[in-house]
């Protein structure tokens, strides 16, 4: 019981606002302004996703050449030291 009074007064609360929505015409805007509310923040989402992605690419691409600078070193390390242990050319 307590739930259907609940219920009827939710209803007529909303009652005013449906009917005030309803009896209001729509504005005419133009297709352009609708395009740019409609997918404004979808472009602005993609820009920011970009934006971080080269961003991390960047980065990422630096690190990876910082890596392979360091293995390089310790090949030519680990081949010194062997060429001097058993001799060029075995």
């Amino acid at each position: 019981m307590r739930s259907r009074i609940a219920v009827i007064g939710w209803l007529g609360l909303c009652t005013p606002w449906v009917a005030l929505a309803a009896g209001r015409p729509e504005a005419a805007d133009g297709w352009i302004e609708t395009v740019l509310v409609n997918w404004a923040p979808m472009l602005i989402l993609v820009g920011v996703w970009a934006f971080f992605m080269r961003r991390w690419q960047t980065q990422y691409t630096h690190r990876q050449r910082e890596h392979m600078e360091r293995v390089e070193t310790q090949l030519e390390r680990i081949a010194t030291a062997l060429e001097g242990k058993h001799g060029p050319g075995r």
